[in-house]
């Protein structure tokens, strides 16, 4: 399993150049096997609250986005 800690990698205002304020609200980004199965605990982890948003594309949402979203909706994340 590998953390990204994506703060460190996303440009600030200043550095973008588009002028426009950068919120950065993405904390982490997890890859490896098995890190669907520890979802509802990287969330618990990570003191996550409502709006998330879980991010796809045809090809991985047939493979993991549709039990990630059955996942958190299933917390009240809808």
């Amino acid at each position: 399993m590998k953390t990204i800690n994506v703060k460190s990698i996303i440009p600030s205002r200043e550095e973008c150049g588009c002028g426009l304020l950068h919120e950065k609200t993405l904390r982490e980004v997890v890859i490896g096997s098995g890190v669907v199965d520890d979802l509802l605990g990287f969330l618990d982890i990570l003191n996550v609250r409502k709006p998330i948003a879980v991010f796809y594309d045809k090809i991985t949402f047939k493979v993991v986005g549709e039990k990630i979203i059955k996942l958190v909706n299933g917390l009240g994340f809808d």
